[in-house]
């Protein structure tokens, strides 16, 4: 929930979900720009299956279990286990090589939503 004073004095409100990115811009106490886009989670989950030959189904679990989108909060000494396929065993690998998989995603959503937000901010502003 947003309260009032956010709304009116300007707040970009991003929701990452699986398959979309929403966002929703809200300035002097009006919603003023609403965008969906089809780059969110879904990615994510592809780029851990990619960069460690995973299923995507248990890249999508490995990612809810273990992901962090930022890599200096995890612990140096943390391991995931990530299944294979085609029988061959699982291997473990350190979550800080998972969150160099996961971060430069968000990153890259945070920062297009960010200039956008900023880009609508001036434009607002500019118009009074």
């Amino acid at each position: 929930m947003l309260t009032e004073d956010e709304r009116e004095l300007g707040v970009c409100v991003v929701d990452i979900g699986g398959g979309t990115m929403d966002i929703a811009v809200y300035t002097g106490g009006a919603l003023r720009h609403t965008k969906v886009i089809p780059y969110a989670g879904n990615v994510v989950t592809s780029d851990i299956a990619y960069a460690f030959g995973t299923p995507p189904s248990d890249a999508e679990a490995i990612k809810v279990r273990h992901g962090c989108a930022l890599g200096s909060i995890v612990g140096k000494d943390e391991s995931v286990e990530v299944p294979s396929v085609g029988g061959r065993p699982p291997r473990s690998l350190q979550r800080q090589t998972l969150a160099e998989v996961i971060e430069p995603r968000y990153t890259s959503c945070s920062i297009w939503s960010t200039k956008k937000y900023c880009n609508y901010r001036n434009s607002f502003a500019n118009k009074g």
